[in-house]
């Protein structure tokens, strides 16, 4: 159901994309005969997968043809002009200094109103921890003292950043011509840990545009 809806956000942007590659690591194959009996917009692949974030995203990258390439989590809205907003910092940027741009992420916290009275005191005792223990991701985009990362979330002015959500994202081509995610970092938070301080020490240019505006969903199951 998330993959079917984010096709069909994507399939009506203002700017749509050229291609699409969809990286399944799902129990089921659910998805393989509704891509092919469903017409799009847009060139589409479908690839079964091991469970495992980095390698699914290894094999969308190897996968993908275009100039940019956009990385995007399944439980996601977009709003229509959303690929149009973060292509315009590499459209201003001639000189190819940018190597990066993040979308404004807004979450959607009904999924906690319906949820059992268990997974609610849970999520309340885990937001604990993380605050009393300074863990919490979202804050000024940049790497804290301790090197843990910080995420620019639902934020109405675009600057730079230096740390990169890798489910709401778009990358020059050329980054992935000397990098590539490590497979053995299965714990979903450090790809984005990993691509965020190889980029900041290779002096590569991360930008964070507010006005392209992302609706997180929080799907409960793992793809």
């Amino acid at each position: 159901k998330d993959v079917k809806g984010l096709l069909g956000n994507l399939a009506e942007q203002t700017c749509r994309p050229d291609q699409v590659i969809v990286v399944d690591a799902s129990q089921e194959d659910v998805l393989s005969g509704y891509l092919a009996s469903t017409t799009f917009p847009f060139e589409h692949r479908y690839i079964r997968a091991e469970p495992g974030v980095m390698r699914q995203r290894n094999m969308g990258i190897d996968n993908c043809d275009g100039e940019f390439i956009v990385c995007l989590d399944d439980d996601l809205i977009l709003m229509s002009d959303f690929v149009e907003e973060m292509l315009k910092p590499f459209h201003a940027d001639p000189d190819h200094r940018l190597s990066a741009v993040i979308g404004r992420i807004v979450e959607n916290q009904s999924w906690l109103e319906s949820s059992p009275l268990r997974a609610r005191l849970n999520h309340r005792l885990r937001q604990f921890v993380i605050h009393a223990f300074l863990l919490d991701k979202v804050g000024s985009g940049r790497f804290r003292y301790s090197g843990l990362p910080t995420y620019s979330r639902d934020e109405r002015e675009s600057r730079y950043v230096e740390c990169v959500p890798g489910g709401c994202v778009v990358y020059r081509r050329q980054v992935f011509d000397q990098f590539r995610y490590d497979e053995t970092f299965f714990y979903p938070p450090l790809d984005d840990m990993d691509i965020s301080k190889w980029l900041l020490d290779g002096g590569h240019k991360v930008y964070y545009q507010a006005s392209a505006c992302v609706l997180h969903k929080k799907s409960p199951s793992g793809r």
